[in-house]
């Protein structure tokens, strides 16, 4: 078997959930043609987390630093009010501690259910002339309040109760840790990232704004494996996507993958060792 044959392999194990069989056939397909960027450039789709949580890990957790932490959601969305509305009230009711949680939610213009949007009750919603998702997030980060910020859009359900303990009790007294859960399906693949205010303040985002949509997830992915930091959550606090799909956009097995960040790879770089001088402080 051949590294292209390897990584085919490799791809359809990660699509069948057989996320530990893939990485191997990954790591291998890699090292028998080294030279293979598009091999190399489905690395991120294999990141193994650097800490999985667990109930035992959350409720020995020594930090102490965020335990009455305000959390932020930042909701974004386009067409789907009612989706909008499910994932706050969802959040809220399987929160602990409601009072923390502060929900933020944001369309475009163009949207023509914006005015429905503005009509949520209770909700701080907004209407913005820009439609790109970065530019959404940002505002929404400059809006809110938070120490943590949590990004979804408004197809996301919460389904775990406690799902706001799971952050305060597990983040980082030093602030610096990039968080992400899923419906626990096997992929163990960050769409949705969860970071600290004092991260978006030293870097000056909480969505990178050099991209538009694609890569924002990837973007912080990366940056939280260059960290050390990377936490899956899905053993403790579980969401459902309802629009999530894998499609070949995500994964090419015939020719190399839309590579979104391999002109950032420096900047990546640099960017984690921002954040690595505040873990180091």
């Amino acid at each position: 078997m051949n590294a292209s044959e390897m990584e085919n392999l490799a791809i359809r194990l990660w699509h069948a959930n057989k996320l530990t069989e893939a990485r191997d056939f990954h790591n291998r397909a890699k090292e028998l043609d080294p030279d293979a960027e598009w091999i190399a450039n489905n690395d991120y789709w294999y990141y193994a987390p650097d800490i999985r949580a667990t109930l035992e890990m959350v409720e020995n957790s020594p930090n102490k630093k965020y335990l009455d932490a305000k959390i932020s959601l930042l909701i974004i969305g386009h067409g789907r009010p009612e989706g909008a509305m499910r994932a706050a009230s969802t959040a809220k009711v399987t929160a602990t501690r409601p009072e923390l949680v502060e929900i933020l939610i944001c369309t475009d213009d163009t949207d023509a259910l914006a005015e429905r949007y503005l009509l949520l009750p209770e909700l701080s919603t907004f209407v913005i002339p820009e439609k790109e998702t970065s530019k959404k997030w940002n505002f929404l980060y400059e809006k809110s309040t938070g120490d943590i910020l949590v990004m979804i859009t408004d197809d996301v359900i919460f389904e775990s109760w406690g799902w706001d303990e799971v952050l305060r009790k597990l983040w980082p007294d030093d602030g610096i840790a990039v968080m992400f859960t899923d419906d626990n399906n096997g992929k163990e693949l960050l769409e949705f990232p969860i970071i600290s205010r004092s991260m978006a303040e030293i870097l000056g985002y909480a969505a990178y704004p050099g991209l538009t949509h694609a890569g924002l997830d990837t973007w912080w992915l990366i940056i939280g494996k260059n960290l050390g930091r990377l936490y899956y959550l899905a053993d403790v606090w579980r969401h459902r996507h309802q629009h999530y799909e894998v499609t070949a956009m995500h994964v090419r097995s015939t020719r190399p993958p839309v590579n979104i960040l391999g002109d950032y790879r420096e900047l990546l770089n640099l960017e984690s060792e921002k954040l690595k001088g505040k873990i180091a402080q």
